[in-house]
């Protein structure tokens, strides 16, 4: 038995980390998931191929994929612009599946490319 006076460190237990998931991991979980599952956004972002950023200023500034926010608090601005803060972000999978359907555009030039943007507006 170790006696350990105030002047000794008491031994630590290791830490344990969390590893986070691979994109092959989180798009292989995706892929059995049901249609009307709620996932969050470490999927949204593996099947994007973007960053946690991204999708979360993508959803900020209304361009990325439809959400749904559960609980948190709603202020209002002096400029009268309300904002969401605490409470959860999902998305549901068959949005994401639509988004990324949408914007799965295949071109075999890039004339053709440059028509549809033009098309699109942009």
């Amino acid at each position: 038995m170790a006696i350990h006076t105030q002047d000794q460190a008491l031994p630590r237990k290791p830490r344990t980390q969390k590893t986070a998931k691979s994109r092959a991991e989180l798009l292989h979980e995706l892929d059995q998931l049901p249609n009307d599952a709620r996932i969050d956004e470490t999927y949204v972002a593996a099947a994007r191929g973007c960053s946690l950023a991204t999708v979360q200023r993508d959803r900020t500034v209304g361009q990325g994929v439809p959400f749904i926010a559960d609980g948190g608090t709603i202020k209002t601005a002096k400029n009268g612009q309300t904002r969401r803060f605490g409470g959860r972000v999902y998305y549901l999978k068959r949005d994401l599946m639509t988004f990324l359907e949408e914007r799965n555009n295949t071109y075999r030039s890039t004339t053709e490319s440059d028509q549809h943007r033009l098309a699109m507006g942009g």
